[in-house]
């Protein structure tokens, strides 16, 4: 399981480096192709985890592509609910951190498509299997990497809060077990410190994120997003009204 995640989670950050959404897509794609053999070899657990990974990439490089929708909606839904039948029928074992975290990632994504019904039906969901990925492994950088992003949006009424955000965020950054967990944790944490109006100090984790991955055009956009007064969070937020401005 360790190699699979590893090298997904490299291959994530390898993805940032292009400057257009068809090439990293085809990328993706690629890498999937290379490892046709190597899944052969997996249990069915660690197929779970890798379809899980793959599909929420894919929604980030077709998630513009209005043509996709159905596509990748349907295809999150059924990654989810197929973790969750696996879940359900090995709940007396010892399973990954990684299906909690990665089902609730599956989930997470999907709920872009229905953000009002999703946000009550999945949100509590989503913190769960956060939960219970942490319970398994409590070091886990990603798992408290994307807890911190659930603290975020959830409002203050669910138990919503940027500092948890900030806090699960520096752990995840002391926890990194690889410099691909550690250029997200740098990255969130970032963006979650911008949005607490410490922009100097965004700035420098923002940097250093970059430091690990100097190629990355994701970084080199947000640090233009962030000097015209966006977060990441925040111009996502305000995406439709931006379109095209960031695109040249």
């Amino acid at each position: 399981m360790d190699k699979i995640t590893s090298d997904f989670m490299t291959l994530r950050v390898e993805l940032t480096t292009y400057k257009d959404e068809k090439t990293a897509y085809n990328r993706l794609q690629e890498y999937d192709t290379l490892i046709t053999e190597a899944k052969a070899d997996w249990t069915y657990e660690e197929q779970l985890v890798y379809d899980s990974f793959y599909v929420s990439e894919e929604y980030n490089y077709l998630l513009n592509d209005k043509s996709k929708i159905k596509y990748i909606k349907d295809k999150l839904y059924t990654q989810a609910e197929k973790n969750e039948q696996f879940i359900q029928l090995h709940s007396s074992e010892e399973l990954s951190s990684w299906i909690y975290t990665l089902t609730a990632d599956c989930f997470s994504c999907y709920m872009y498509y229905s953000i009002v019904a999703g946000t009550v039906k999945y949100g509590t969901k989503l913190k769960k299997y956060y939960n219970t990925a942490l319970e398994i492994n409590p070091d886990s950088s990603t798992a408290l990497t994307h807890l911190a992003q659930w603290y975020y949006w959830a409002p203050a009424i669910a138990g919503g809060s940027l500092n948890k955000s900030i806090e699960l965020c520096e752990k995840a950054l002391k926890e990194k077990k690889s410099s691909a967990e550690e250029f997200y944790a740098l990255f969130y944490l970032s963006q979650f410190l911008f949005d607490k109006n410490q922009k100097e100090k965004a700035a420098v984790y923002l940097n250093k994120a970059l430091e690990i991955e100097k190629d990355s055009e994701f970084i080199k956009n947000y640090i233009k997003i962030n000097n015209d007064g966006y977060s990441f969070f925040t111009y996502n937020k305000n995406k439709s009204k931006l379109e095209g401005y960031y695109s040249e």
